[in-house]
């Protein structure tokens, strides 16, 4: 893994192939790629913004009438038009599983070390929340695209410490290092958010806007030149 520090497209954190390997299983990979959301085969690695995205020249070229926090962060639109600008600037908005499985693990450990970029990413996390580009369907099936899979996804306020393959939690405990808002309706959507900005919430409705909600700008790719802005 290592940290890139140019513009807000090109600055943030880029993890390798081996990075993605060691958290990432093989059922996920399959799972996006017949999602059609990424084929980790032809992009293995990863860049992820430092900073909830911000708006600029190029974030207005692409879609008008944003709205804006007084750090000029993009907030008041909802998950599909958070999903859409993101597409639109060549990039991904993440799912939960390489959320939970690998961003914030290895942001916490950076910031830990005292790692100045990290520090700045992971007090973001804590105040403010992000989009994530998975649905809950019928409260039982988490999709990304047209495919879902089964997971046992129980209502209400919970804690947790784990999660499984697709960063979802198995197992809750009151000691919990993370809140957990379950589902609450036939189509919910995910964000990082809650009563810490790094719990995970299903509880959200699609329409749903928040100013406390943002936008990340992450994106898959395979040579560096990828990232390079046209």
């Amino acid at each position: 893994m290592r940290i890139l520090d140019t513009n807000q497209f090109e600055v943030g954190y880029v993890f390798e192939s081996e990075d993605i390997k060691q958290v990432i299983t093989d059922e996920y990979v399959e799972f996006l790629k017949k999602a059609g959301y990424v084929n980790l085969a032809e992009k293995p690695r990863l860049f992820v913004a430092r900073e909830l995205l911000r708006l600029d020249e190029e974030v207005e070229r692409v879609s008008k009438d944003l709205g804006t926090d007084d750090e000029r962060r993009i907030f008041g639109i909802n998950q599909e038009n958070a999903r859409e600008l993101v597409n639109r600037l060549d990039g991904n908005l993440l799912p939960n599983g390489f959320m939970r499985r690998l961003v914030i693990p290895k942001i916490e450990y950076l910031a830990g070390q005292g790692i100045k970029q990290a520090k700045i990413t992971y007090n973001e996390m804590e105040e403010i929340g992000e989009f994530l580009t998975d649905r809950i369907i019928n409260r039982s099936q988490v999709r990304i695209g047209n495919e879902g899979k089964m997971l046992t996804l129980p209502e209400g306020y919970k804690r947790f410490d784990k999660v499984n393959d697709f960063g979802y939690p198995t197992t809750f405990t009151s000691e919990g290092r993370h809140g957990y808002y379950g589902p609450t309706q036939d189509e919910n959507i995910v964000t990082r958010n809650g009563d810490s900005a790094l719990s995970l919430s299903l509880s959200g409705i699609p329409p749903c806007t928040s100013r406390m909600i943002g936008v990340r700008y992450a994106k898959f790719f395979k040579e560096d030149r990828e990232l390079k802005r046209k």
